[in-house]
């Protein structure tokens, strides 16, 4: 028998067990609640399955390197990574990125790996770089923003010298599901415009690679303090969009003017990987 958690039991459950990340009478932010999930699932997968994790003598000497080629260091990454996290939860949401900077001294160039679970979005810094303030956000402009115009004071590990420079950043290794927090949502929320599909090959290292979206968790405020998020999920059962508000579902025909007409705010996007 598979048992089934009602909204109200789930929230009882992790108020229970987990104090201090949900507690009572506080609002419970989705982001924490979705990130809290993929973790536990890795970390009771990992457990169920007994993976062993290799024990790396100095971390930073393997992926953060000067004067390497970064394909042999995304090897050496990949390696490790696949040794240490091969769960389920690990092959459908955990993509790699890669930083990069050149020091404005000695013109090495320092290469770092990072994995991923989801990409994080300041609505108020993509809308600062907007040109054309009456133009809605959307996703081009926010992975614009992310890769290309992120600033950052950085140590020269060569020289030892401070760098003000910007960081070069790609996505070395995709994730099957894509997912994206929208930051200053409250704010700016109504100047997002969601896309169904989104093409971001310019900062893939696999080209290729389209995106589709599957499911949204929205915020709204209905007057006063009250606060309610509403989940839209797509069933590729059904061929349609279904959306979850407490523990009542009923079907969506357009997930994009159901949002819009209600004056709901996207705040986390799940995106597939439709090849």
């Amino acid at each position: 028998l598979i048992k089934y958690y009602s909204p109200k039991n789930l929230l009882e459950y992790l108020q229970n067990q987990e104090q201090n990340k949900f507690a009572k009478n506080k609002e419970n932010n989705p982001k924490k609640l979705c990130v809290y999930f993929i973790e536990k699932l890795k970390q009771e997968l990992k457990e169920k399955e007994n993976i062993k994790s290799l024990e790396l003598e100095n971390e930073s000497d393997l992926f953060n390197s000067i004067m390497q080629n970064e394909e042999i260091i995304y090897k050496k990454y990949l390696n490790d990574f696949k040794f240490n996290n091969n769960s389920i939860i690990d092959k459908i949401f955990t993509g790699i990125k890669l930083s990069s900077f050149t020091c404005e001294q000695c013109n090495e160039s320092e290469h770092t790996f990072k994995d991923f679970y989801y990409l994080n979005f300041s609505l108020e810094n993509v809308g600062k770089n907007i040109e054309n303030k009456f133009k809605k956000i959307d996703l081009n402009e926010c992975f614009k923003y992310y890769f290309n115009n992120q600033k950052a004071t950085q140590i020269c590990k060569q020289c030892g010298k401070s760098n003000n420079t910007y960081n070069f950043k790609k996505i070395y290794l995709s994730s099957k599901i894509l997912v994206l927090f929208l930051e200053n949502v409250k704010e700016k929320g109504s100047l997002f415009q969601i896309d169904i599909e989104i093409d971001i090959n310019e900062y893939l290292k696999e080209k290729n690679k389209g995106y589709k979206l599957i499911g949204s968790i929205t915020y709204f405020k209905q007057g006063g303090s009250t606060e309610r998020y509403y989940a839209y999920c797509y069933s590729n059962e059904y061929k349609k969009w279904f959306c979850f508000v407490d523990e009542y579902i009923y079907e969506v025909n357009d997930i994009i003017r159901d949002i819009e007409s209600k004056n709901r705010l996207p705040y986390i996007l799940f995106y597939k990987d439709i090849n």
